[in-house]
């Protein structure tokens, strides 16, 4: 049972994994990385589909305290532009300081991220830390990846080796287990046994019922005989 456990729970890794890597592929647009930081902190969006070559993409910020839909409608500030190459892509470096609003950032928030061109508006989030204190409403996991969404790559292996350890643990302890039984000793290779389960010295026969009545008659008739004689 132990080692059926095992195995269920390693091809529930197994398909974890390959769910959440399949859903990996839809990363956020724009992607922005690192995911977080403080004032000074500098971040790069990097425009990854669903963009055409040679359109120009205005990138806008805006600040929420929590996090941002992709509906998001502002207020942005300090627009910036940004070419789309010719396989469909753009970056664009961005320093976390005072020029990039028009007001400072004395609290934690996200740092909205508008993206848009003439065929394709999308929305992304750089989490803004004060002091190393995140703002509220962070998902879990998200420090590990770019935005608000956690890194699903990182979490998946993770999820991964933990049912691959959960396993092989379980398979251990089952090993040890089945080793602790204790096993019953064998008789000796030359002995041999009665049908009383009492061994027997190797090269002897083991008497049948009747022939252990014949023995106890001959002994009584020897018995009286003496008892005669004397």
């Amino acid at each position: 049972m132990l080692t059926a456990l095992a195995v269920a729970l390693a091809i529930a890794g197994a398909l974890t994994l390959g769910t959440l890597g399949s859903a990996s592929a839809q990363q956020p647009d724009p992607l922005i990385d690192p995911a977080q930081g403080g004032a000074g902190s500098r971040f790069q969006i990097v425009g990854q589909t669903g963009w055409v070559p040679g359109e120009t993409v205005t990138i806008s910020f805006g600040f929420s305290d929590t996090p941002p839909p992709p509906s998001y409608a502002g207020p942005f500030y300090n627009e910036q532009h940004v070419t789309v190459l010719r396989d469909g892509t753009w970056s664009f470096p961005t320093v976390v300081n005072d020029k990039l609003f028009p007001f400072p950032l004395w609290r934690p928030g996200y740092i909205v991220v508008e993206a848009r061109s003439a065929t394709t508006t999308m929305v992304n989030a750089y989490i803004y830390t004060v002091e190393g204190r995140a703002p509220a409403g962070l998902p879990p996991l998200a420090n590990l990846g770019s935005g608000p969404a956690p890194h699903v790559p990182v979490f998946a292996l993770t999820l991964a080796l933990f049912a691959a350890a959960t396993g092989m643990l379980v398979t251990i302890a089952g090993a040890m287990r089945r080793a602790s039984i204790p096993v019953s000793a064998a008789p000796a290779s030359g002995a041999r046994r009665t049908t009383d389960n009492h061994p027997l010295a190797p090269g002897l026969q083991p008497q049948l019922p009747e022939e252990r009545i014949g023995v106890r008659l001959a002994s009584q008739e020897l018995a009286h005989e003496h008892v005669a004689v004397d």
